[in-house]
């Protein structure tokens, strides 16, 4: 009896296709795929159209944003396939008009102003993350596509530079008294020193902030703290200039477990102070400094977060995690502290220009995840 191949085994072939994402060439592997024969059509349009994004728009986005219209036009079935979106500054064509019906993950680039196409995507009923970057675009400019936003959001990134003209929300009709339940989010907020630093309320709506589980936050002063619930926090990232105030009590977060601090632009009594206020009641697992730099030449830095972190008054003791360009032994001699009560491990500093992700935003999907 002739054995018969296991590409004959639908799951397995499924399998096998789906491992070509690992390929750099993985476009054109899954385009090639979709041709060989009809039991692979499925699983190779799957992959291909499972994530497409078009951020940068070099040559070949540029012309692969009107193929990949063209493609989901002619054909509607393949808007299936599409569970994340990443969209740029400007589209020729409208993807808002395509019935996404899986979409699951928006990030969008908001540049000049904000279109109706941006209300109609963020109203598709499967969406579940969005994240939005803008540079130019006032928030009260958002206000018309914050209110059709989809009751399923629950993750919500904004990258935002305040823009002039911002109106309170008094003056705008939202239309809407039900608020939409986060369980993360993440603000990277900077503004130019002529601009007013109060963010706007408009920002925030139609979102309740009561709920949210993960917080990533530039530490500003006009950081809303009081629409956050902070004892519902359980991991906090935080990213602050080397001119931030401090001012930010961890002891107020009572369920943290998980604490990332970004230290590039830190300056050492910043980060000593809000380690400090870490309490005894609480159970955090792991702190995450963020350094991307040598540390070896910083004896003074080692030897003071030495002597904080392992004087921590938690218990169990936290695991300490040093993202650093160069994992050395000395750098390791200089925490002799955290080693003797085996808290500290040194990772590798990751942030390659040709990746999408950065460590940090690996370790931020992570968090996430689990929610």
């Amino acid at each position: 009896m002739a054995t018969k191949s296991p590409l004959v085994v639908q799951e397995l072939l499924n399998r096998c296709i789906d491992s070509l994402a690992l390929s750099r060439y993985y476009t054109r592997d899954f385009v090639s795929c979709s041709l060989v024969a009809r039991s692979w059509v499925d699983a190779s349009q799957a992959n291909l159209f499972r994530a497409p994004s078009f951020l940068d728009l070099d040559d070949d986005t540029v012309n692969a944003i009107p193929a990949f219209y063209r493609a989901l036009t002619t054909n509607p079935a393949l808007a299936r396939y599409v569970r994340e979106l990443t969209l740029p500054p400007s589209l020729p064509h409208d993807l808002s008009k395509i019935n996404f019906t899986r979409l699951e993950r928006l990030s969008i680039t908001v540049k000049y102003s904000v279109s109706d196409g941006l209300g109609r995507l963020l109203a598709l009923p499967t969406l579940r993350y969005v994240s939005i970057t803008t540079t130019t675009v006032p928030f009260s400019h958002f206000i018309n596509a914050w209110s059709l936003c989809s009751p399923t959001i629950e993750h919500l990134e904004l990258w935002c530079q305040k823009g002039v003209g911002d109106a309170p929300l008094s003056e705008v009709d939202t239309g809407r008294s039900v608020l939409i339940p986060l369980k993360s989010f993440s603000l990277d907020y900077t503004c130019d020193l002529d601009f007013d630093l109060t963010l706007p309320r408009s920002v925030f709506f139609p979102f309740d902030f009561s709920t949210v589980k993960a917080l990533a936050v530039v530490v500003h002063e006009e950081i809303p703290w009081s629409l956050i619930q902070r004892s519902e926090v359980e991991s906090l990232v935080i990213y602050s200039p080397a001119d931030a105030s401090p001012d930010l009590d961890l002891s107020s977060f009572p369920k943290l477990t998980n604490l990332r601090i970004d230290c590039h632009d830190f300056i050492l009594p910043n980060i000593l102070e809000i380690l400090s206020t870490i309490s005894a009641s609480q159970r955090v697992h792991t702190i995450s400094l963020v350094f991307g730099e040598d540390l070896d030449s910083h004896p003074e830095l080692c030897d003071a977060l030495d002597t904080v972190l392992s004087s921590l008054p938690t218990t169990p003791l936290p695991c300490v995690e040093l993202e650093v360009d160069d994992c050395t032994e000395e750098l390791k001699d200089s925490f002799k502290k955290l080693i003797s009560k085996n808290m500290l491990r040194v990772v590798p500093y990751c942030e390659n220009e040709d990746e999408d992700e950065t460590e940090g935003d690996l370790w931020w999907q992570r968090i996430i995840d689990r929610l």
